[in-house]
């Protein structure tokens, strides 16, 4: 497993090595989606039960990818 970015993780057992919620199986492709989407920050964590951290940690990830929101 490698951890590019604080709190995400690419491990080839875990969702085919997609970045994920470091302690989850949650990509950080969804949480850029529902955040893409308008949902705020603080229901994506509470519909995932994670923290707002970790939230904040698999958008700067998604941002680093080039992804701009639009």
């Amino acid at each position: 497993s490698w951890e590019p970015h604080d709190g995400v993780l690419l491990n080839p057992a875990v969702n085919f090595g997609s970045p994920c919620l470091k302690g989850t199986r949650i990509a950080t492709e969804t949480i850029w989606s529902l955040h893409a989407a308008g949902e705020p920050n603080d229901r994506i964590a509470d519909a995932y039960s994670v923290s707002h951290t970790q939230v904040e940690a698999a958008l700067a990830w998604e941002r680093r990818l080039g992804f701009d929101g639009t």
